[in-house]
């Protein structure tokens, strides 16, 4: 039985943590065998909500930024239009005899009309400029055909004008013209930024609940072979022991606790992924880490981790990223507020012709483009516009400047936030290596004292010798527990740092590269 109990001691030290193994990628069936941290961040990407609804909001503001950029879009245009005009123009009786005799007969119904059919198409392009600039191209054709006036023709006029129009002060340049379509582009890249952010986020709560259910299997596993090796034990002894049979049923009780542990950190990892699978459909966690920590612990320099950590959340943190992002944006509509004070200095400037053709017939209405032109005409309009007082644009310009000075200040303050994450962050780290590598030196001092008294076969022939043992083996459990959630707790400290550092994972807007190892080193270590 030494030997056996020798064997049991070792795998309860061993198998709580050790080097960690390359996970495949989830399927079903391996989900119902066992689920790796791997599998438990696929999964978490393909299925949260909470990333999907965020997926969402930089498609909204994608579209904003397409709606934006589309005042910049050509305009085509067309129109084709019908009349038929009947006018009275005189009354026969109240016309004075001499105009009366005129008329080799009196009129219908007394009335003297016109019946006039009119045919238009007008048809162009316009478009407006990045630079400001807007220009139109128009091209419109009208035929007209006094139907029952024998003396008048039937006519068709065309004319072709090309129009620019040329803004001087207000509303000139790339920077007042572009700024909605650049505050939309800027908002679409902080969108995704944000995004990127929150889909790490999300990935660090079900990283966290693997490492949560990880432990309490791992726990549940080491409480049921001491419950298994107390049995032994009781069936080994010599004397009548009440004490060891009270505490294998304090065990039991602590099975009991672990096991609705275990369920309640499997169900907490399953909401945590969003995915739609019953707790039966998921297996023992299968991604263990490093044992020995000492040299981490012995090579961590809080001060220069500070630093080292701090500038790599400057240069990764996807938020601050998003927040420089929206200062740039809300600059940019403060440089168009300041133009717009301006007043409006345009100049138009026109060129065209006209064509003319006469009679009936679609060919001299097509032929009206080019036939009887007498050449180019062309003018120019310089217009000024200034509204006294100009309170609008002041108004604006001031909403905007409060506007910019808000998001200076939420930058630095986002900033110095992200400081003092960073620092809290080592301090964490770093406290829980100090207990991860202590709790590892309990468990295994425990273990040897209980090795020793195992060579001792008196400790199953005397009381006090037992129940010495008894209280080892609770002490020893004890710690199996505790250096359980220390290594537990370090694992979910490192990958915290790794969130706050900005190196959780790889993300931009079209692929997501996760790395095992990373998930499980510290930075910069």
């Amino acid at each position: 039985m030494p030997i056996k109990f020798s064997l049991f001691i070792c795998s309860l030290s061993l198998g709580i943590f050790a080097p960690y193994i390359q996970a495949s990628e989830a399927t079903p069936s391996t989900l119902a065998e066992n689920i790796t941290l791997i599998d438990v961040v696929q999964l978490t990407l393909k299925h949260s909500p909470n990333i999907e609804v965020k997926r969402l909001g930089v498609d909204k503001f994608k579209a904003k930024q397409e709606i934006a950029g589309g005042k910049f879009d050509v305009d085509l245009y067309a129109t084709a239009s019908f009349d038929n005009n009947i006018n009275t123009t005189r009354i026969y009786d109240q016309l004075d005899p001499a105009q009366q005799a005129t008329f080799s007969r009196p009129p219908v119904n007394n009335e003297l009309k016109t019946d006039t059919d009119q045919q238009k198409l007008t048809m162009g392009a316009s478009k407006k400029f990045r630079t400001g600039v807007s220009a139109d191209i128009n091209l419109s054709m009208k035929r007209s055909d006094p139907r029952q006036d024998a003396h008048r023709f039937t006519t068709n006029r065309s004319h072709v004008e090309f129009t620019i129009n040329i803004p001087f002060l207000k509303g000139a340049g790339r920077a007042s013209a572009m700024a909605e379509e650049t505050v939309a582009r800027l908002n679409h890249q902080a969108g995704i930024s944000n995004f990127q952010h929150a889909l790490t986020a999300t990935l660090l709560e079900a990283i966290k609940a693997y490492w949560d259910y990880k432990q309490s299997v791992v726990y549940l596993e080491k409480v049921k072979e001491s419950a298994h090796y107390i049995q032994i034990w009781l069936d080994s002894t010599e004397i009548a022991s009440d004490s060891l049979q009270g505490y294998l049923e304090e065990v039991k009780g602590r099975v009991i606790d672990a096991e609705q542990k275990v369920e309640e950190n499997k169900i907490n990892l399953i909401n945590t992924m969003g995915i739609e699978i019953s707790q039966d459909q998921i297996g023992k966690p299968h991604t263990n880490v490093r044992l020995e920590w000492d040299d981490i612990l012995a090579n961590f320099d809080q001060e220069t981790m500070r630093k080292q950590w701090i500038a790599q959340a400057e240069k990764n943190r996807l938020d601050l990223k998003a927040v420089l992002l929206q200062v740039e944006a809300s600059h940019v509509l403060l440089g168009k507020a300041k133009t717009d004070l301006l007043p409006s200095l345009n100049l138009k400037l026109s060129t065209g012709y006209n064509g003319y053709k006469q009679n009936n017939g679609f060919d001299n209405f097509s032929d009206s483009l080019l036939d009887n032109v007498r050449g180019m005409e062309s003018s120019a309009m310089l217009s000024l516009k200034y509204p006294l007082g100009n309170h609008v644009a002041k108004g604006k310009r001031d909403l905007q400047q409060a506007s910019y000075s808000q998001s200076l200040i939420e930058s630095k303050n986002k900033l110095r936030t992200v400081h003092l994450d960073v620092k809290k962050e080592v301090v964490n780290v770093y406290g829980r290596l100090k207990k991860a590598v202590q709790m590892r030196k309990t468990t295994q001092s425990y273990k040897k004292s209980i090795i020793a008294m195992q060579e001792n076969p008196n400790f199953f022939k005397e009381t006090v010798k037992l129940l010495s043992l008894i209280d080892m083996e609770d002490k020893f459990i004890s710690s199996l527990e505790d250096s359980s959630i220390a290594m537990t707790d370090l694992m979910k400290a490192i990958a915290q740092a790794r969130f706050q550092t900005g190196t959780l994972a790889d993300v931009d807007a079209t692929a997501h590269k996760i790395n095992l190892e990373t998930l499980m080193t510290l930075p910069n270590m």
